[in-house]
């Protein structure tokens, strides 16, 4: 059995309670209190000090909270690290995923996709100034570029006699043949050959083209697989020039034949220039007829003879 717990008061003479000053309360702690100074010994049984223990508790708990909230704190963040791990590592073994360009990666690109477009491009390519030069195996295989009153002999075999055999395919924007200025630079064609691409431009068209020369009594043949822009064309032989591009070719100052040869036009194949001869009457052929038909069209402008 407990204790009686005294209040504050005291007991006259006839056995009852009557209030008296509050005596001094050092600790008070949910209903237990401990009552202290020279009465307490006059109220009976004396009451045990009680520790405030609240306090005390809860600073421990309040340390303990801390404490796991912090850690917590700690596993999120390496939880977090964990995660920015997997992640890098899946994305550098992701092979369908490529990284982001730097700027300056995307930079260097920018200016070599500009450089593939301008004449530096074709420093690979035959350059003839001002002289009379022979086709070789870099013309050959990646074109001409002439400057000034140039001219380029092509054949006949076993000499080069192809121009730009690396675009046989006719995809390349480069011309297979240039000059640096309008009606500059000559091709002569001595023998059969191919030309994998345009000669000249519009803007920039040669002074001549001659083919269709005559070899030992047979009449050699070109083909011209890209349009022609010159300023005068010559038939020179006995033998065939076939425009075989499905464009305009340019030819202000007319196509000439110099000897009985023959022109031949693919489908859809233009020609801008007058028609004459040199060699005589009855001679030379613009040879349509050779072509597959009904599907052969193509336009002239210009007068023939």
């Amino acid at each position: 059995m407990s204790t009686p717990v005294m209040l504050p008061s005291e007991m006259n003479g006839n056995g009852r309670l009557v209030s008296r000053a509050p005596p001094d309360v050092t600790e008070c702690v949910g209903f237990r209190i401990e009552i202290s100074g020279p009465r307490a010994k006059t109220q009976g049984s004396v009451m045990q000090p009680i520790r405030n223990t609240l306090a005390r508790n809860m600073r421990a708990w309040s340390i303990d909270c801390v404490s796991k909230r912090l850690a917590v704190i700690d596993l999120n963040s390496e939880i977090s690290r964990e995660n920015r791990g997997v992640r890098s590592r899946t994305s550098r073994a992701d092979p369908k995923k490529s990284p982001p360009m730097s700027p300056t990666l995307f930079l260097l690109c920018f200016v070599a996709a500009l450089a593939s477009w301008s004449p530096a491009s074709f420093a690979q390519r035959q350059t003839i100034t001002a002289t009379t030069a022979q086709l070789g195996s870099t013309g050959s295989a990646n074109g001409v570029d002439m400057t000034g009153a140039a001219t380029l002999d092509v054949g006949p075999a076993p000499l080069p006699t192809d121009i730009f055999t690396t675009n046989t395919s006719l995809t390349s924007p480069a011309p297979a043949v240039t000059t640096g200025a309008a009606s500059f630079g000559n091709v002569v064609f001595l023998g059969n050959s191919n030309v994998y691409g345009a000669i000249g431009t519009s803007g920039n068209f040669l002074l001549g083209v001659y083919g269709g020369a005559t070899v030992a009594g047979v009449g050699q043949v070109v083909n011209f697989y890209g349009p022609v822009s010159t300023t005068t064309t010559y038939v020179s032989g006995t033998g065939t020039l076939n425009f075989l591009s499905p464009s305009t070719n340019l030819s202000s100052g007319g196509l000439i034949f110099q000897g009985d040869g023959t022109i031949s036009l693919a489908p859809g194949t233009g020609v801008i220039g007058a028609i004459t001869t040199t060699a005589g009457d009855n001679t030379g052929t613009l040879d349509p007829v050779t072509l597959p038909l009904p599907s052969w069209a193509s336009d002239w402008v210009g007068s023939p003879g």
